[in-house]
């Protein structure tokens, strides 16, 4: 789409001699945006004010997002406001392209474990985990890590063993998940 920006075909007229002729079907234009990101707490801005220096009305856009994240993470981009001022505009399409941006990946924190009994790593790591990241949704951890643990009996049907599963996590979540 990026190269090309429109369909096209040939044809091709073999009476004696070749001649070939291209036949571009432009349908909709295509405009293609390569925005470097570094900070994604201020990307979805930058985005939407370089997108306001086009006409953008009936057209493809192709974003194309490259770069090294430094502050905040591809999450703190808001895509759902992106797409919500494109259509504002009146853009025919949108697509976007996030395989470029990168962000430093969080340092991996030493995880100290006393515990000698290897069934109980599970438990202590939940644990550090909770110490370290409270949350309402922790008290869900190892009731969610343990019925997702559960194997499928022997000569038991999947459906049974899935509505089984399912009816365990409805326990624990409080939804009627089918």
């Amino acid at each position: 789409m990026e190269d090309l920006c429109y369909g096209r075909f040939y044809l091709i007229d073999v009476g004696g001699f070749w001649d070939i002729k291209k036949i571009p079907l432009p349908i909709k234009d295509v405009k293609v945006f390569r925005i470097e990101i570094t900070n994604a707490l201020t990307a979805t801005q930058t985005i939407i004010s370089e997108f306001d220096k086009h006409d953008l009305k009936d057209k493809i856009v192709l974003l194309k997002l490259f770069g090294n994240i430094t502050q905040g993470t591809n999450a703190d981009i808001d895509y759902k406001k992106i797409t919500d001022y494109l259509e504002q505009k009146k853009a025919y399409s949108f697509l976007k392209n996030t395989n470029k941006l990168e962000s430093k990946g969080e340092k991996m924190s030493e995880i100290k474990i006393t515990s000698t009994d290897m069934n109980k790593v599970e438990e202590v790591l939940v644990k550090q985990y909770e110490i370290s990241n409270p949350d309402k949704f922790n008290e869900l951890i190892t009731p969610l890590i343990h019925s997702l643990n559960m194997q499928k009996q022997e000569d038991e049907k999947t459906v049974i063993y899935e509505t089984r599963l399912f009816s365990e996590l409805n326990k624990i979540l409080g939804l009627e998940i089918k």
